[in-house]
């Protein structure tokens, strides 16, 4: 079967994987020149990547890390919430690649997540009103690589987190405007996009994220309130093994 070249624009087009390739060669033109040195500074070298180190070998050895007895006298690994130990792609890729590989490559490609939800929700959006494409391109770039994320680069726990924000966003726009049709496939993408949010090792996205949607919902369509609920609800049993053992450790904290 013969493609010509406008069948492969439009295929890419209908996917928006020519927005995905520009924003990956946007994040390559950032970081330019792709080094080997771990990308952060003070909390990327004595917090973030030790953990991620003691991470990858348990996971390459077989075995799923409980215990981490390299701060204090030993903490239960999955208390220490920043650690992302039941985050879907940290154990994809902390089990088959080198973990200082591993921690920089999941930098760019959450700057890459972030732009491209982030041009997905603009983009959805924009098209209700009649703005074209290119705006929201320019809207995923904006907010992919803005100062408050770019900022928080030695931050990995939330650099993960915050691309997910609008991706829930698009979900409860597909939910609202969808009403009764199909909204379980939205439903679960809601859910799912918040307790990421969660295992990505930075909570507090979880619950601003939440915060955010029940007052954009209410602002949108106050009827629907307990959507964000039962999404909120919904994306716990994603998240619960992990909220039990941070909120077990967190509870010996002498921290308010």
């Amino acid at each position: 079967m013969n493609f010509s070249f406008i069948t492969v624009v439009n295929f890419f087009r209908k996917f928006n994987l020519d927005v995905l390739i520009l924003y990956i060669i946007l994040v390559i033109a950032f970081f330019f020149p792709i080094k080997d040195h771990v990308i952060g500074a003070a909390d990327s070298y004595n917090q973030f990547l030790p953990l991620r180190v003691f991470y990858s070998q348990a996971l390459k050895s077989g075995d799923f890390p409980l215990w981490y007895p390299y701060q204090a006298l030993g903490l239960p690994f999955l208390g220490i919430v920043q650690g992302g130990g039941l985050y879907p792609f940290n154990l994809i890729l902390y089990k088959f690649f080198d973990p200082y590989w591993a921690y920089n490559f999941s930098i760019y490609v959450h700057f890459v997540l972030a732009q491209f939800f982030g041009f997905l929700y603009a983009d959805y959006v924009y098209r209700k009103v009649g703005i074209g494409r290119v705006f929201a391109i320019i809207s995923g770039f904006l907010f992919g690589l803005s100062g408050f994320i770019v900022s928080h680069v030695d931050f990995v726990p939330l650099q993960n987190s915050i691309p997910y924000l609008p991706l829930s966003l698009l979900f409860l726009n597909l939910i609202v405007d969808n009403w009764g049709r199909r909204n379980f496939v939205w439903f679960l993408g809601l859910s799912i996009s918040l307790g990421y949010q969660f295992l990505a090792g930075y909570p507090q996205a979880w619950l601003y994220s939440f915060i955010f949607l029940l007052l954009f919902i209410i602002y949108n369509n106050y009827r629907l309130f307990w959507v964000p609920f039962l999404s909120f609800l919904v994306s716990f049993p994603i998240v619960f093994l992990f909220a039990y053992e941070v909120l077990r450790l967190s509870g010996l904290s002498i921290r308010n």
